[in-house]
């Protein structure tokens, strides 16, 4: 018995080993089938993980700004082909999965174009960071004559920077040669009929780079020159679609990253390749306006005037100003309307909403029909020629002359009266100063002229002054195009090339009349006539006091200073007078000081050019409705904005009326001439009880 149980316990000695090393291989093969199940886990989140976009594209663009905008186009076979290879099925997906976002999986139809993915992000790049805004667009296919049609009209290339092309599986083996080649120009030319409909699409500048994903067989990669054969590809570079491309081969497998890391850089050359970004300066239409005519106008126009008053010269004539103030508007309205502006892709339109008008203009902004019509508003801002008479013709031909040239600028009859009365204004400071120089021996009384003639008639003040009542009397040439166009406040964007805007050079008559200016002031003596339009000017205030001096006045250099001497009273009389117009030009100053201050909201009487505000302007179109700027005054006395978009486009809208409180302000301003009048009144009624006083 004992014998028997020693024996039991000896011969369950292996089995207890063996069942240890059973357990211990099982144990094993578990473990290794965790980790190969977790790490084919892992690896198929890796290959089928989206691609962080924002990050490649901002790591490969050249000179990345604050902001990056990067669209583009994934070309992928169409679902008839993807139904009948497994291949292409699977690598369609895969490409999709890479360029969508995580929760996107779905597929689009072939007969339209459809968006992807939209990612936004900031990247820092060192001690810079730059706010990355990405657009994937994509297609299965060629596109039906309806899909083709609509993203024509929906405009789904506009802003695109790169181009992608997954070219289709070839069928696996037990197929013969001829039927391989058979099947493979049925997929070359259906990815070249997708590359043709692009072609059509895209009607923008500049060119787009390409990268062609081949999937790569196992037993024979395809040739690339006879995919570029095939493709035509540098056809299509010749023709702009296509600035450069690369062929990027794939395993026709996801089972590893190879693919992933060749689509990545794929990505970063189509980044690094993206064409540049527009460089583009906006204003708005009135201030684009007002700072070229600044720029290119003012600034010739009053320096030629001060050296002519400088010198004593007679006033530019009308035809040198006119032609250059016409000449500027030619060259901004050629700015804003340029054909150059019409071919520039951008903005993307995914990203134009309408709180980023800010950052990206609407998507009409260069459409033909939007630059004509900014064209037409601009030029709609020039004054006509002006026919001069005579230079020997009397004081009522002149003045009928300047009438009838003066009519021709006002574009509507209720501001007829502002610049008439202007331009009359003017005229009667002419006669008077003109009769007071003929009193005081400054002028030469030659043929018994009772007028000014053709040369004491201001022409740069009277044209200056149409000038500033046309862009006051601004009345644009019909509603613009596109409603996307105005503003909330009213306003109406324009957008121009910076560099553009340095590229101005006068016409040929304003250069010869400067240099007529030059050749007349070295012609003229120093200290010439005066020219009675020049009279008031501080140039020659200096000249106008010795006017006063009479003929018993000494020598400026005597030989001998006699200071016993008493002056009497009759040689007193002079700086007496002149005392008490100083006294009464400084009054005469503080008045005028009181009355800019009056009418500081709406300046009628004074001329700075130019003045082009909405809040100057004589007749305000419904459109320029006033912006939040403007005083609560204006703002009430406008209509409101959603009034004006309502209203019929052809008749109502552009229908111009004038503010009510321009009329307030012409009769305050009557009531305050009225006011100066009788001030003037009673200085002169006090000068000549002082000059009775001197005589007595």
């Amino acid at each position: 018995m004992c014998c028997h149980l020693k024996g039991s316990s000896a011969t369950l000695k292996p089995l207890d080993f063996s069942d240890f090393r059973l357990l211990q291989m099982r144990n094993e093969a578990i473990h290794q089938m965790k980790v190969q199940f977790y790490y084919q886990h892992l690896l198929r989140e890796s290959v089928w993980k989206p691609l962080d976009l924002p990050s490649l594209v901002s790591e490969s663009v050249p000179n990345p700004r604050n902001r990056i905008f990067w669209k583009a186009v994934l070309l992928l076979p169409s679902n008839q082909e993807c139904e009948m290879s497994v291949t292409n099925r699977i690598l369609t997906e895969w490409l999709r999965a890479k360029f969508s976002e995580e929760e996107d999986r779905e597929q689009d139809a072939d007969d339209k174009m459809q968006t992807l993915s939209i990612s936004n992000g900031v990247r820092n790049h060192g001690e810079r960071s730059s706010k990355v805004h990405v657009c994937i667009k994509v297609t299965h296919g060629p596109l039906s004559p309806e899909g083709q049609a609509q993203m024509e009209k929906q405009k789904d290339l506009l802003g695109t920077s790169a181009l992608m092309m997954l070219l289709p599986s070839l069928p696996g083996s037990g197929v013969s040669v001829a039927e391989e080649t058979e099947e493979m120009d049925v997929y070359l030319l259906s990815a070249l009929l997708q590359l043709r409909q692009i072609q059509q699409a895209n009607s923008w500048q500049p060119a787009l780079p390409l990268v062609v994903v081949v999937p790569k067989p196992t037993e024979q990669p395809r040739s690339e020159e006879r995919l570029e054969e095939a493709l035509m590809l540098q056809t299509l570079v010749d023709d702009g679609l296509i600035s450069e491309y690369i062929f990027v081969h794939i395993p026709e497998t996801t089972n590893d990253l190879q693919g992933s890391k060749q689509i990545c850089q794929g990505v970063k050359w189509l980044a690094s390749r993206a064409p540049a970004p527009v460089e583009l300066g906006s204003k708005t239409l009135i201030q684009f306006v007002e700072d070229g005519l600044c720029r290119e106008f003012s600034a010739r126009f009053y320096h030629d005037k001060r050296e002519r008053q400088a010198s004593g010269l007679p006033c530019q004539e009308p035809s040198p100003i006119i032609g250059l103030y016409n000449s500027v508007l030619r060259f901004l309205a050629g700015q804003v309307s340029s054909e150059h502006l019409s071919s520039l892709s951008w903005p993307v339109p995914e990203f134009a909403l309408p709180g980023t008008r800010d950052l990206l203009p609407h998507l009409e902004w260069n459409s033909p029909e939007h630059l004509a019509w900014l064209g037409r508003a601009i030029h709609s801002l020039q004054i006509p020629d002006w026919d001069l008479p005579q230079q020997n013709a009397s004081w009522p031909q002149l003045h009928t002359s300047i009438s009838q040239y003066v009519s021709q600028i006002p574009s509507s009859r209720h501001s007829q009266f502002l610049l008439t009365s202007k331009v009359n204004h003017l005229l009667k400071r002419v006669c008077s100063q003109w009769s007071s120089s003929i009193a005081t021996g400054l002028e030469e009384e030659e043929d018994d002229r009772d007028w000014p003639s053709f040369y004491q008639v201001p022409w740069d003040e009277i044209v200056a002054l149409c000038i500033d009542h046309r862009l006051k009397d601004w009345k644009p040439p019909g509603s613009p195009v596109t409603k996307g166009a105005i503003m909330e406040d009213g306003e109406i964007l324009v957008y121009f090339e910076k560099d553009g805007l340095k590229k101005y050079e006068p016409p040929v008559s304003w250069d010869q009349a400067v240099q007529k200016t030059h050749k007349d002031k070295k012609q003229e003596p120093a200290g010439g006539k005066l020219n009675i339009s020049q009279a008031t000017t501080p140039h020659q205030l200096q000249f106008r006091e010795r006017l006063f001096h009479t003929s018993e006045e000494k020598p400026e250099n005597p030989t001998v200073a006699d200071i016993t001497h008493k002056p009497s009273p009759q040689e007193l009389l002079p700086q007496r007078l002149l005392s008490s117009i100083q006294q009464e030009r400084a009054q005469s100053q503080r008045f005028e000081e009181q009355l800019r201050q009056w009418l500081e909201v709406d300046p009628m009487d004074t001329f700075s050019m130019p003045l082009f505000m909405p809040s100057t302007l004589i007749s305000v179109p419904e459109i320029m409705v006033p912006s939040l700027r403007a005083s609560p005054a204006a703002t009430a006395a406008t209509p409101k904005p959603g009034a004006a978009l309502r209203a019929d486009k052809d008749e109502c809208a552009w229908q111009r009326q004038a503010p009510t409180s321009v009329a307030q302000r012409l009769r305050d301003l009557d009531s305050l001439i009225r006011a100066s009048r009788e001030e003037d009144s009673a200085c002169g009624l006090q000068l000549r009880n002082l000059l009775d006083i001197v005589e007595d």
